[in-house]
């Protein structure tokens, strides 16, 4: 666990090293989009707020809280943050490529691709944006409730608290913590 551990944190450390501005294609995470500083103080708040908020559900020691949450948030980031967003590029270029004229410009905007066809799509970008961000957050939810149920049960422990209840809440808690600084980055807070 310890070596895919640490290749997920150098994969994820790698790919934070791209240019910050990546275009609003949901290539990378949706700080990342703002400025890798962004992506970092982000990615701070959810190991901090989660690694405290299963030190208190769990009753357990900060270090083994700690390993458990980077374990899980860098899986979802890989999976959720990354190859999800690159497979739906994949998938909507190509359907692009095989339906006739406007029906694969308007399949790309519900994507969220949508500056690729024309400027006329960007005022449904807060809208796909939202849709966007709940996928993200459900998808991240089920992905994180894999990688802790197998990080315990490695370990043969059983959690003596709600595993489903603790994901949704504290990843509330990130996306929220998420969202307002998302929102000082945008609006120069």
């Amino acid at each position: 666990m310890r070596k895919t551990c640490a290749v997920l944190v150098g994969s994820v450390s790698m790919l934070a090293l791209l240019p910050s501005m990546a275009g609003a294609d949901g290539g990378v995470p949706l700080l990342l989009f703002f400025s890798v500083s962004a992506f970092v103080r982000g990615s701070a708040w959810i190991f901090a707020s989660e690694t405290v908020f299963l030190i208190i559900v769990s009753k357990g020691s900060i270090w083994h809280s700690l390993v458990a949450v980077l374990c899980a948030n860098i899986a979802s980031t890989v999976l959720v943050g990354f190859l999800m967003p690159a497979v739906v590029v994949l998938v909507g270029m190509a359907l692009t490529a095989v339906l006739p004229g406007p029906i694969g410009d308007y399949i790309l905007a519900l994507l969220g691709l949508g500056y690729f066809v024309d400027a006329e799509f960007a005022k449904f970008a807060p809208v796909i944006l939202g849709c966007w961000a709940v996928i993200s957050f459900v998808l991240t939810v089920y992905c994180e409730g894999l990688v802790y149920r197998r990080y315990w049960r490695r370990r043969g422990l059983v959690p003596s608290f709600n595993v489903s209840r603790f994901l949704w809440f504290s990843n509330l808690i990130s996306y929220a913590g998420m969202l307002y600084i998302a929102a000082s980055h945008w609006f120069r807070w």
